[in-house]
């Protein structure tokens, strides 16, 4: 063969191989060479079949198990995402009845003081029923209560319901939430 370094030559295993240029013998083939390559070539061909036969025997059944594994991790990350996006959705759901309950509450004022512009209070025995109301008809548990007279605080809790978690004994999550809304008196949008 020509190459742009000189001309190589091919020769078969049993020839040195020779470079034309420097006359060198380099990685000449000697009797030990050659009988250790016959013997290593001898022994790969004939226990390859065997050691992938014996390496096929003692992994068998190893990816059912990475299977089973990994399929039950999937499923809890999986798990994790819905039923914690869910904690979150319900706590939310949590904080906006709060919120609408607090405003129920604070709507009742007390009317004598609140007409003559001298003062704003709730009328706390109807602050606290008009704010539980409101819970009963959201179909959440909670607390009501009136501070100073003038801040309604309500405390809601609820339960979500697991739909993934419960395979690893998490079948509920508690959630609670709690608003306040204070009355002032304002006057061209100034509190007074």
């Amino acid at each position: 063969m020509n190459t742009a370094a000189g001309t190589i030559k091919s020769v078969t295993t049993n020839e040195a191989t020779a470079d034309s240029r420097t006359g060198s013998t380099r990685g000449a083939m000697t009797p030990l060479r050659r009988l250790i390559r016959r013997r290593v070539t001898h022994i790969w061909t004939l226990h390859l079949p065997a050691v992938r036969a014996a390496r096929a025997r003692d992994e068998r059944g190893v990816i059912s198990i990475w299977m089973a594994s990994s399929s039950f991790v999937m499923i809890v990350m999986v798990g994790l995402a819905v039923d914690l996006g869910g904690k979150v959705h319900t706590q939310q759901q949590a904080h906006n009845v709060a919120a609408q309950a607090t405003r129920t509450g604070a709507q009742e004022v007390l009317a004598g003081p609140a007409v003559r512009g001298t003062n704003t209070a709730a009328n706390v025995s109807a602050a606290k029923a008009a704010a539980s109301r409101y819970l009963a008809q959201a179909g959440v548990s909670g607390t009501v209560s009136v501070r100073g007279g003038t801040t309604v605080t309500v405390t809601v809790t609820d339960t979500y319901q697991s739909k993934f978690l419960s395979i690893i004994n998490l079948d509920t999550m508690r959630v609670t939430s709690e608003a306040s809304a204070r009355m002032v008196r304002t006057e061209g949008g100034v509190e007074q």
